[in-house]
């Protein structure tokens, strides 16, 4: 018997939980003023999705976690400069994120990377 009295928590349900938990450890690695930002961010965002997505569309909830391991791994290079955008000014279905990476700009969203000179 597991040492938490919580509920049984699915596959897909531990691994939405960690890619959470993951988000939150990048934050820290970041600069302290972009660290409190960076956490509402993602747990409004966490939230907002859970309230949007049917819990049995298993696609796309896969589909949600592999983008959101992709942006997870370009979050925790240490060339990545967070820009925090507001939640409720986010497109329902795509919320793009925007990167720096040794000067260029980089937009990562629904239609893949776009780079500004």
């Amino acid at each position: 018997m597991g040492v938490g009295s919580g509920p049984r928590l699915s596959g897909m349900q531990k691994q939405v939980l960690s890619l959470y938990r993951g988000f939150l450890r990048a934050a820290r690695s970041k600069a302290p003023e972009d660290r409190a930002k960076m956490e509402s961010f993602v747990s409004a965002e966490f939230r907002r999705k859970a309230k949007l997505v049917d819990h049995k569309n298993f696609l796309y909830i896969e589909y949600l976690l592999r983008r959101g391991k992709k942006q997870l791994d370009q979050l925790k290079s240490p060339d990545t400069i967070p820009v925090i955008r507001s939640p409720s000014h986010a497109n329902p279905i795509s919320m793009p994120v925007v990167i720096v990476l040794r000067g260029l700009v980089v937009f990562a969203g629904m239609k893949g990377l776009l780079r500004a000179a």
